[in-house]
């Protein structure tokens, strides 16, 4: 019960530190956002070709873009927050991680595609992605990102743990190697017919 405690409590500790790096850095991406959509849509209307299919193809891959911004702003906001904590990250902090990822990017998929409905309008009919579509790659290579991140910093934490405890290493040590002796010994008084450790 203590253990789950902890755990809930250095949770909310990594969240808050995480979106209070965040939110400062996304203030002002949908106002980004509908600049750089109109700046595509210009490019076009400069050439007389606003109403090609083209058009909604370069402006969805824009709203793929801001999708992956706002993931990577999260991303390196968990970096800079793991990075302030100095014990190793439990599972259950990455996976509520994950969970957070995963709303964020539903929700902005979900606002970009609205952002960009009236150019698809015009542009009909023309192939369109789904917010799941729009988000799955950038989803896919941001947890990958993060379990490698994670994965490295529990793998240096741990090391560095046991440096400073030189006497768990040597127990740690002591163990495996009477735990290992243990089990030769057990298999050999098998073999010889008895049903007991020599």
């Amino acid at each position: 019960m203590l253990i789950q405690v902890f755990s809930r409590h250095a949770t909310r500790k990594i969240k808050a530190f995480a979106e209070n790096w965040v939110k400062p850095q996304l203030e002002g991406r949908p106002v980004a956002f509908h600049r750089a959509v109109q700046r595509k849509l210009g490019e076009f209307a400069a050439r007389n070709t606003l109403r090609s299919p083209f058009v909604y193809a370069a402006v969805e891959d824009l709203a793929e873009k801001e999708v992956e911004h706002y993931g990577q702003i999260f991303l390196a906001g968990y970096k800079q927050a793991f990075a302030a904590v100095s014990n190793p990250i439990r599972s259950a902090t990455l996976t509520q991680v994950k969970r957070d990822l995963d709303a964020l990017l539903s929700s902005e998929s979900d606002r970009a595609l609205k952002a960009i409905q009236y150019v698809r309008e015009a542009c009909k009919p023309v192939p369109a992605r789904d917010a799941v579509a729009l988000r799955d790659q950038t989803q896919r290579k941001l947890v990958a990102e993060l379990d490698l991140f994670v994965a490295k910093l529990n793998s240096e934490r741990r090391g560095t743990f046991f440096k400073r405890h030189p006497a768990l290493t040597l127990l740690h040590r002591s163990y495996s190697a009477l735990s290992h002796n243990g089990v030769h010994q057990y298999g050999r008084s098998f073999r010889l017919g008895l049903w007991f450790p020599t």
